[in-house]
């Protein structure tokens, strides 16, 4: 739905089973007055696919709430809400608000079982004035059992010259992420980062990152709560500002630091020259040597043991 007049942009409502978007295939909203943009509203009980691009640059498969105006005077950008069984972008596939003007770009909210972001795949909200712009929206995101972000697939607030907006992320079992991100900022300007909030039983990043930093403003706050914190060394979580104060990182976890349960093992664990002057004697009769090394707290297995089958379950 689009309008270039005073009038508000239509919304957008589709329910389906399925729904596959692809080379190029946008759902779009878009107001280009003073207007408020439409609002996009899907609801699919099963999967929803959205990946690659068309054949022409900026073309990326997806779903787009926009307020196109770059007055200050500019209506709000629309809502985008989609829920769905499971939600897969790949291939540089995307779900975005955003704001040229003095509107606000607009919410989304993703609610599914999974939600994953995969070779450059964003949900993004955006706003790209310079002066007197819109705040950037902020992004819901629910999901049953998993929130993954890979290959540079990430979830973005970013706004040039106004507030950075919000991203929660919850998630019933785990938010991974292996080289992707989450990140609200302001790129220019005095406007604050975003905040982001994580709730999740496992947060684990491997090489990934969490940022809510600022150019000239206060970097914003990030809090992440969850039961088992797993951060690779490569990662970073950041709220900082080049010029303002930097913001808050706060992890509410208990202490996983795997290390404090290692030992160090001697160099020389074996000494194989020392075992290789005494070998075993040659089998005569019923005497039979035997090598056995038993670990600590275990029972040593000999040589002509019957070796362990796998365990049968037997369904009632």
């Amino acid at each position: 739905g689009k309008t270039a007049g005073t009038g508000n942009g239509g919304s957008i409502a589709l329910n389906a089973k399925q729904l596959d978007i692809s080379g190029g295939g946008q759902i779009t909203a878009a107001t280009f007055g003073p207007g408020e943009g439409g609002s996009i509203n899907l609801q699919v009980s099963d999967a929803v696919r959205i990946s690659g691009k068309g054949e022409t640059s900026g073309n990326e498969s997806g779903i787009y709430a926009s307020s196109m105006s770059e007055s200050q005077d500019s209506g709000n950008g629309g809502r985008i809400e989609l829920k769905a069984g499971e939600l897969s972008l790949n291939s540089g596939a995307m779900i975005s608000t955003s704001s040229k003007g003095g509107g606000k770009a607009g919410e989304i909210h993703l609610n599914a079982a999974n939600l994953e972001l995969g070779a450059e795949s964003f949900v993004s909200s955006e706003s790209h004035a310079t002066e007197h712009g819109g705040d950037a929206g902020t992004i819901t995101v629910d999901a049953e059992d998993s929130v993954r972000l890979t290959e540079k697939g990430a979830l973005t607030t970013e706004a040039k010259g106004a507030g950075g907006g919000k991203i929660f992320v919850n998630a019933g079992n785990e938010i991974y992420l292996f080289n992707g991100g989450i990140s609200s900022s302001v790129k220019q300007g005095e406007g604050k980062g975003g905040d982001v909030t994580t709730n999740s039983k496992f947060v684990i990043l491997n090489e990934g990152d969490v940022t809510a930093n600022a150019e000239e403003g206060d970097g914003g706050a990030i809090f992440i709560r969850t039961d088992n914190y797993i951060p690779s060394s490569g990662s970073k979580v950041t709220a900082t500002s080049k010029r303002g104060n930097d913001g808050t990182v706060k992890i509410e976890a208990p202490d996983t630091d795997v290390s404090k349960g290692l030992t160090v093992l001697p160099g020389n664990y074996l000494d194989a020259a020392r075992w290789l002057k005494t070998p075993c004697s040659a089998r005569v009769g019923e005497k039979v040597s035997r090598f056995v090394m038993q670990g600590r707290e275990g029972m040593p297995t000999a040589l002509d043991d019957w070796l362990p089958g796998p365990g049968l379950w037997f369904a009632p």
